[in-house]
């Protein structure tokens, strides 16, 4: 075997074994809507988790999100962030983000029930329904 054959050989199994290029789950587009108490969620993250593989989180801004997601039954998490109550302690420190607390209740997250079914190539179009704590 050439050492140009061998090298590539020794690539494409690297490859195949660090990030999944043979063989991986299938992305594909997905959009949508998600509403918080029945008006558009002003910004946040949707989360679509499969088992055994690393879930597809995307941002939430008015109201809709796009990007790439596994193709398969989902199970979708919905939160949405403001600042929290800032301890006496750290009140003069300037990196406040580490106080954000989520305001979208545990049953549209930790305790959802909300799932997703992505399709190869289909519309992928979802619209979700959130309440707040």
């Amino acid at each position: 075997m050439s050492s140009s054959r061998w090298l590539v050989s020794i690539a494409s199994m690297v490859c195949g074994l660090i990030v999944g290029c043979n063989g991986g789950p299938a992305l594909t587009d997905v959009k949508g809507s998600v509403e918080l108490d029945g008006k558009k969620m002003e910004s946040g993250k949707i989360a679509f988790i499969q088992t055994g593989v690393p879930q597809d989180l995307l941002e939430v801004k008015d109201g809709a999100f796009a990007g790439k997601a596994k193709v398969g039954k989902a199970k979708v998490e919905i939160y949405s962030y403001r600042q929290g109550k800032i301890p006496e302690m750290y009140k003069d420190t300037k990196d406040k983000s580490q106080f954000m607390e989520n305001i979208v209740a545990n049953a549209y997250n930790s305790e959802s029930k909300l799932t997703a079914d992505i399709a190869s190539g289909g519309a992928n179009d979802f619209k979700f329904s959130a309440k707040s704590k």
